[in-house]
């Protein structure tokens, strides 16, 4: 996969959810003492599961070690746990745990709400 270029579509609309979170969304967010951006990993290992964190930092165009650091206060949060690939030992496998897996569906939801909210105001 190849990795997002500054200024494309794709990198704009990757970072434009964490730069400015909806209230609802915002707030959720604040009450679990998680950052938006970790958000969209956890959403990412929900959808994708079985990525290595290199592919999952490609995929997410992130440097790796920025996305090492999200994921090491993710794992302090018991919101994700690695493990080693059964064919490569060197390589790591985040999953999401079920606190995680949770707390992902709460954000989800309230930025649901919050964009139905948004559309309905404009109608």
């Amino acid at each position: 996969m190849s990795r997002c270029r500054p200024r494309s579509m794709r990198w704009r609309a990757a970072r434009r959810p964490a730069a400015a979170p909806s209230r609802p969304t915002e707030h959720t967010c604040r009450e679990s003492m998680l950052a938006s951006n970790n958000t969209i990993v956890l959403s990412a290992l929900e959808k994708r599961p079985g990525l290595t964190q290199i592919e999952l930092a490609k995929s997410l165009g992130l440097d790796k070690t920025t996305l090492m650091s999200q994921l090491d206060k993710l794992e302090k949060a018991a919101l994700i746990t690695r493990r080693s690939d059964p064919h490569d030992r060197r390589r790591r496998v985040p999953e999401i745990t079920k606190a995680g897996d949770d707390l992902r569906a709460s954000v989800a939801v309230a930025s649901a709400e919050a964009e139905r909210e948004t559309l309905a105001d404009r109608a």
